[in-house]
């Protein structure tokens, strides 16, 4: 016998004559030998031969049959189940479980399954012979099973409460399946997901719904507390109990908001607490917990209103204090005249100090009692009547006020105006009707103030006035005693008939037009100087010219000289304005006189030259003010070592100067005025204080100490200037003068003029060419040589300007140590010239 493996693993072969044939047979019998055969049927005949596998078809049609019979099981379709595990002989489970089971194994199994009791009709038990013959009966059990499932299974999601469309798509699911599995299990199970999805999905659009009417119930507190539990029903009547808990807990709390916002409201309107008492017990409602919330705010308005009443007290006692003190200061003036503007308030006044004095007497009782005779109304229309009368009685202060100033400038009309419109009080028009808010307070502090203080003001401004009219009329009697001064009292004049039409209202006019008489007097001054001068030198002049006519003349030029004299006296007629202005009138006299001495030297042979006439002129100059090297230590750089901080920039000053001269000769030069057109800036060098050891190498000490002037190399472009590189010429500066060497003349300071040396190296002051105007002449005049000595130091200084050596930005590639040279020389030689002069 084979093994059973081997038994049931059958091979289905068509051998067909013509291509294997009988020999084929029989070589695949000697390779393969006998077992070839086993459990196969060989047909040989003259024309075919054939080789099925019957057994293997007929086992999988035999386990298709207990898979049908298996879902019949399970669907505990008649004694399908029974007969599972009661059948006669091999289990049936167990046998179609093992896949080796051959062909007549699962055969045999299935006909003592069936012929167990499996089918009962008319009234016996069914038995079969083949599997073929129990085949149709399974089918129409199988059939009979899936209907009743399907019926039922539709009814089922009939009865539920999925929507329409849902139920049909699955009802025609149900109706085309064959599988009695899916019908009876997975059909339904998926539904029912279908189904459970949807009521998810329609329980949170009711969780939504509800979150949003908890959002909207106004007055809710603790909101958040009813949405986190939404967040985790799954139900609608778990969301209907939230809501209907949420609702009523709003309600809660908006009978608890309406009772502390009353309360807030009633605080609100507590006068006399200040702004930050209000403050702190809004502070104190909003922080309130829900479950005691009425009950906390009823005792913060009681504590309020004791506050309130408190404050109230304090205000009324510092109204007293304001009030007795007004009625002191009322008591020092004296009562307003028995005049028709006071007579209204004197009337009034009578009636307000009787009701002043029972204010203060009430306050006196209370106080006594410390106030617990009075009741909060009651207390509070006892504060707003002495507010009254404190008001009334600042009237009768103001009236008193203004009576003084209203004497002292009686029917002035801006005084007049203020009186009448701010503080007059007439029969129809006063203030005894008016109440305390009603605009009593409006037109003490906003009418009857503001009037005594324009009052005030304006009589300042008038007093000012008239101090001004007395300066000026005493400078009119100062200036009256003056010569030349009648155009200067018309001036003053005018001036004050301006300041006297000045309005009364308007302040500061009065003193500009003081300062405009002061001016004029000031321009009166110096111009009558002027006056003087001018008549001075127009004699002067005239006296020369007399002169020449003196000398050079015969009798004739006598007696013209002694007629020319009353010409000269009348000079003394000259005024300072109008048609003998000095300024006109002596040089037409002067002129006179030279051209009638011309007209007579005309007539003369040969002709005698003129004296030349004085002429005045005014000049200026512009002197450079030199800045100071002011320097700072600086610890960070090696001793020795000076760098550039600031550059300094020189300074001018403009000198003004009076200048008279007689041809080419000036006769006087008299400083009249200066004046800085331009600040100096000061030069600030760093100097060096750290104490460094020098290097030995030569490579190291290259670019740190300048060679001496001796191991200097021959210059052959720039004489005997040691070249270095521009940058590190950057922030040198000349050294002070007392570092400079003694000066030993002026060798090697003069540039040479020609070549690219031009400028910039020295040279022996005795190859220079001598200046022509210095052998041994001297001017005519001492004037005239200082002149020429002052172009030529001018010169000089424009010529060492040239040759310092620039710094900064502007610094040429001179050397330093040539640049400090040449620096030393100029500034010794400018010092030596100083002296000199």
């Amino acid at each position: 016998m084979y093994s059973d493996n081997k038994k049931h693993k059958m091979l289905k072969y068509s051998i067909r004559k013509g291509k294997l044939g009988v020999g084929s047979i029989a070589i695949a019998a000697i390779l393969f030998g006998a077992s070839m055969y086993n459990g196969v049927t060989v047909y040989a005949d003259n024309e075919t031969v054939e080789v099925q596998s019957v057994a293997q078809s007929r086992i999988e049609e035999y386990r298709k049959m207990y898979q049908t019979i298996k879902e019949l099981v399970d669907d505990d379709y008649g004694n399908y189940n029974d007969n599972i595990g009661d059948a006669p002989g091999a289990d049936l489970t167990e046998r179609f479980a093992d896949a080796n089971s051959s062909e007549e194994l699962l055969k045999q199994t299935l006909i003592e399954f069936v012929n167990y009791g499996l089918i009962y009709e008319n009234g016996e038990y069914q038995s079969f012979k083949t599997v073929d013959d129990f085949k149709p009966v399974l089918e129409a059990n199988y059939a009979d099973a899936l209907e009743k499932r399907k019926t039922e299974k539709i009814m089922e999601i009939d009865q539920s409460n999925a929507p329409q469309s849902l139920k049909d798509k699955y009802k025609s699911i149900i109706g085309k399946e064959t599988s009695l599995r899916k019908v009876r299990t997975e059909i339904l199970d998926q539904f029912k997901k279908d189904v459970a999805n949807i009521q998810r999905e329609a329980l949170q659009a009711d969780i939504e719904k509800a979150k949003d009417e908890v959002n909207k119930l106004p007055y809710l507190r603790e909101k958040d507390k009813y949405l986190k539990q939404l967040d985790n029903v799954s139900s609608k009547d778990e969301i209907t109990n939230i809501l209907n808990e949420a609702k009523q807990e709003a309600e809660r709390d908006q009978l608890t908001f309406e009772t502390v916002e009353k309360i807030r409201e009633e605080i609100k309107k507590l006068s006399y607490l200040t702004n930050e008492h209000k403050a702190h017990y809004n502070s104190a409602l909003d922080s309130l917990a829900p479950y005691n919330a009425i009950n906390n705010a009823n005792l913060l308005l009681i504590d309020a209103k004791r506050e309130n009443r408190k404050a109230l007290i304090r205000l009324l006692t510092a109204e007293r204090t304001k009030f007795e003190m007004t009625l002191a200061e009322i008591d020092k003036l004296p009562e307003a005249p028995d005049k028709d503007d006071y007579k209204m308030q004197k009337y009034l006044w009578k009636h307000v100090s009787v009701l002043g004095k029972g204010r203060l007497t009430q306050i006196d009782n209370a106080k006594n009692t410390n106030y617990l005779n009075l009741l909060d109304p009651e207390l509070e229309k006892l504060y707003k009547d002495l507010q009254e009368v404190h008001l009334q009685s600042k009237i009768e202060l103001f009236t008193r006020q203004v009576v003084p100033y209203r004497e002292k400038y009686p029917n002035r009309p801006s005084i007049e105006k203020e009186f009448t419109n701010g503080l007059k009080q007439t029969k129809d028009n006063h203030y005894g009707s008016l109440e305390l808010e009603g605009g009593l307070r409006d037109y003490v502090e906003n009418v009857a103030s503001k009037a005594l203080n324009e009052i005030k003001r304006i009589v300042g401004i008038i007093d000012k006035k008239e101090e001004v009219l007395k300066v000026l009329a005493d400078l009119e009697k100062e200036v009256s005693k003056k010569p030349l001064v009648n155009k200067l009292l018309d001036d003053l004049a005018k001036i004050k008939n301006a300041i006297m039409i000045i309005d009364d209202t308007v302040d500061g006019l009065a003193e500009q037009f003081l300062d405009q008489a002061r001016d004029k007097v000031k321009e009166y001054e110096k111009d009558y100087a002027a006056y003087l001068q001018a008549i001075e030198n127009g004699k002067q002049e005239a006296r020369l010219l007399i002169d020449n006519l003196f000398k050079n003349g015969g009798m004739e030029a006598i007696v013209l000289a002694n007629r020319l004299q009353s010409e000269v006296d009348s000079l003394k007629q000259a005024t300072l304005s109008g048609d003998k202005d000095y300024r006109t009138f002596v040089p037409k006299v002067i002129e006179s006189i030279r051209k009638q001495i011309e007209e007579y030297f005309s007539k003369l042979k040969p002709s005698t030259p003129l004296v030349p006439s004085i002429v005045e002129s005014i000049e200026t100059e512009t002197v450079e003010v030199d800045y100071q090297v002011k320097e700072i230590e600086n610890p960070d750089l090696p001793q020795g070592t000076r760098n550039l901080k600031q550059m300094g920039v020189k300074g001018e000053r403009t000198v003004t100067y009076k200048v008279r001269r007689q041809g080419d000769k000036v006769l006087s030069r008299e400083k009249v005025d200066e004046k800085v057109t331009k600040l100096v800036v000061d030069q600030f060098v760093e100097i060096g204080t750290k104490k460094v050891q020098m290097p030995k190498t030569e490579d190291d000490n290259k670019g740190m100490v300048p060679p001496k002037r001796d191991d200097m190399p021959e210059d052959k472009g720039n004489h005997g200037m040691m070249p270095k590189p521009e940058d590190d010429n950057k922030g040198m500066v000349p050294p002070k003068h007392d570092d400079m060497p003694e000066d030993k003349g002026d060798k090697d300071m003069m540039p040479k003029p020609e070549g690219d040396n031009k400028g910039m190296v020295p040279q022996n002051r005795d190859d220079m060419p001598k200046d022509k105007g210095d052998q041994g002449m001297m001017s005519p005049k001492h004037d005239d040589m200082s002149e020429d000595k002052t172009k030529k130091d001018s010169q000089e200084d424009e010529m060492s300007n040239n040759m310092l050596p620039k710094t900064g930005t502007e610094q040429s590639a001179l050397p330093f140590v040539g640049g400090m040279m040449l620096s030393t020389g100029v500034i010794l030689r400018r010092t030596r010239r100083r002296r000199a002069r």
